[in-house]
């Protein structure tokens, strides 16, 4: 009977150490932080085990070692002498043995701490503050010799690097967390709201691909290079644009950009005035395409896909606008059109952004990489370029389009299905 009392304690145990280990994981340090500042006593010791962050994780693996080895021992022993009268074979004991231990270990150690802990990681530290603090003191000399060995053993490797790199990850995952879950409590949805956005903006930057805030190859507004130069000025009035970007033969031959300044120079030919303008690949990351701007003293580049096709275009305006939102200016044009006509009913431009759509009027249009605007959306799923009046259905929404210019669709008819369940 004492085996079985071992076996259910070190179960215990190791439940407890696989969730405080997901918890030191998982646990919010900037959370953490603003409850010191309170005057938090339970905060101010979960800070102090935070910043000695290695040591906790290896004295909870260290205990959490030695206690599966004991729960090995014993458990084997004990299905032993349950099963040693039942089965004669030693192989098929140790078979049950193996099966038992393992179904055992699965639900206690590995489920019910990834299921519980994980999610209340900052509840479960304080809770089990005290048998941490324990477990943490007869463990510490051992500690301290595994943790000056581990240090010595990196140091000449780039897990070291590695591991600053997490650090670094894990302070951007915590201020996120922060600003979504103040986001969704604060009462104040305007500006304090837009505040949040910027910061989850600013903590997601690192990760933008051109490709995410680039002007596609279809809104391009563009000049043959061979045109006479009296062309140029409508395309300056019509636009209100600055710059228009040079063409030879094709959009795909980009071969730089002429500025409305330069008109004043009374210029023989587009060639004369013509501007060189970098190009770029859309996987470049937004962040470096911004330094290359500063350094550079650009303000907009080409973005090419992977054959070398012109994908679009990328400013400095556009990467700004990734952090702070939408930017007006005197070259902006009206506002993209969005009409609600009843509650099921509503009118869209089709270059209005899914996140915008679904964030102002809940429609839950699925989000993909494959498109960012209504158009696009339409175009993912429709398969082919629509004619006016195509329409395609995805889940409760219907999608209808209603104006065409070229080949860029202009209006969208939305409607929310009845739910016939």
């Amino acid at each position: 009977m004492s085996y079985f009392l071992l076996i259910i304690v070190c179960l215990l145990l190791l439940t407890l150490l696989s969730g405080l280990e997901i918890a030191f994981f998982n646990s919010n340090t900037l959370q953490v932080e603003i409850d010191v500042h309170k005057g938090n006593v339970s905060a101010k010791i979960i800070s102090f085990f935070l910043k000695r962050f290695d040591i906790c994780v290896i004295s909870i693996l260290l205990t959490k070692t030695i206690t599966l080895v004991t729960y090995g021992l014993l458990i084997v022993y004990a299905v032993e002498l349950i099963l040693s009268a039942w089965i004669p074979s030693q192989l098929l004991i140790i078979i049950v043995q193996i099966i038992i231990a393992a179904i055992i270990l699965i639900f206690t150690v590995e489920l019910l701490p990834k299921v519980v802990f994980q999610i209340h990681a900052h509840f479960i530290l304080r809770i089990f503050l005290i048998p941490f603090i324990i477990i943490f003191i007869i463990t510490y000399p051992i500690t301290i010799v595994a943790h000056i060995l581990s240090r010595f053993f990196f140091k000449f490797t780039r897990l070291k690097k590695r591991g600053e790199q997490n650090i670094k990850d894990r302070a951007k995952h915590d201020l996120r967390h922060f600003f979504v879950e103040k986001s969704s409590e604060t009462q104040q949805k305007n500006q304090q709201t837009n505040n949040f956005k910027i910061f989850i903006n600013a903590l997601e930057f690192s990760s933008v691909k051109l490709r995410e805030c680039l002007k596609p190859r279809t809104e391009l507004i563009t000049i043959n290079i061979e045109n006479e130069l009296d062309t140029l000025i409508p395309k300056f009035a019509d636009s209100g644009y600055s710059k228009i970007l040079v063409y030879k033969n094709s959009v795909d031959t980009i071969v730089g950009y002429v500025h409305s300044s330069d008109m004043l120079k009374n210029p023989e030919s587009i060639s004369s005035i013509l501007r060189k303008i970098p190009f770029v690949p859309e996987t470049m990351s937004a962040k470096k395409m911004l330094a290359q701007f500063i350094n550079e003293k650009q303000s907009i580049a080409v973005v090419v896909d992977e054959f070398g096709g012109t994908e679009g275009i990328v400013t400095i305006e556009d990467i700004i606008e990734e952090i702070f939102g939408e930017i007006r200016d005197e070259h902006d044009q009206i506002e993209l059109e969005e009409r609600q006509i009843n509650e099921q009913e509503f009118i869209f431009s089709g270059r209005q952004e899914i996140d915008h759509l679904n964030e102002t009027y809940q429609l839950s249009l699925s989000d993909s990489e494959e498109y960012k605007t209504l158009a696009g959306f339409f175009l993912y799923y429709h398969e082919k370029f629509p004619t006016i009046n195509a329409t395609i259905t995805i889940n409760n929404l219907k999608l209808t389009v209603l104006k065409i210019t070229g080949t860029r669709i202009e209006l969208i008819h939305v409607k929310i299905l009845q739910d016939t369940h």
